[in-house]
């Protein structure tokens, strides 16, 4: 992921994109950083969350999006952590407008919508579990 992707497709200034990139490689440490809300909210916690879920509140909180949320299927299940969820992404309110999302099957960040996502989880479900729909 580079920085002048992230800049034109989430439409974010070079300072933020460069922001995005350090929260995800683990160079900014949200916790310590300038980001108020993931503090607050991580204080709220009962359990320590997953790094990854600290960055995804800390982008969430740069981008102003409307929140994290999880993506599911059905018919995937990813381990015993995740269960079917098979990613989660910051909400900016719009099926298909692109965002920062953590594909919990790949272990990878990407840039796109969840929609579109969703659409491409096809390629891990078996054709027997299909015709059960």
């Amino acid at each position: 992921m580079l920085a002048g992707t992230i800049v034109e497709r989430l439409n974010v200034t070079p300072e933020e994109a460069e922001t995005v990139l350090k929260i995800i490689r683990g160079q900014l440490d949200p916790l310590t950083g300038n980001f108020p809300k993931t503090r607050e909210w991580y204080m709220r916690c009962y359990n320590r969350p997953r790094k990854s879920e600290i960055k995804l509140e800390a982008l969430n909180e740069l981008l102003c999006g409307c929140g994290v949320e999880a993506v599911t299927h059905e018919f995937i299940y990813v381990d015993s952590y995740y269960g079917n969820i098979v990613g989660s992404y910051v909400n900016f309110g719009d099926t298909y407008a692109n965002t920062i999302l953590l594909d919990h099957i790949n272990n990878k960040w990407k840039i796109t919508s969840w929609g579109d996502f969703f659409e491409s989880l096809d390629q891990y479900v078996d054709a027997d579990e299909k015709e059960e729909e």
